[in-house]
């Protein structure tokens, strides 16, 4: 009887030693990737206050809003879309550009 649980023993614990592994590695790998985004986050923060971003070829990005409200004096309201900024602000003659969509109501207010 004690000479077929040793033979069943070492494979076992080879396997559960295996899965334990690979779960841990998962877990790993999901706090790495969290930890990536904030950092990414992060600089992203830090360099927009240096030098402000414009996402000419992004509609809707969380700069263009924060442009939009920088520039105005107000957020967006929920009507707006396709919101398009472009900003060249290299040299004494700075140029910045709007594009968006929005109700009439929007518009006339």
């Amino acid at each position: 009887m004690l000479k077929s649980l040793k033979k069943y023993f070492l494979p076992t614990f080879v396997l559960f030693t295996f899965l334990a592994c690979d779960r841990t590695k998962r877990k790993a790998d999901i706090v790495i990737e969290h930890t990536k985004e904030k950092l990414i986050a992060k600089k992203d923060a830090a360099l927009d206050k240096i030098i402000p971003t414009f996402d000419s070829y992004k509609p809707d990005s969380k700069f263009n809003r924060k442009r939009f409200t920088d520039f105005f004096g107000f957020a967006p309201t929920a009507d707006v879309r396709e919101l398009y900024c472009y900003g060249d602000h290299l040299g004494i003659d700075g140029i910045f550009m709007f594009s968006f969509r929005c109700d009439t109501t929007t518009k006339t207010e």
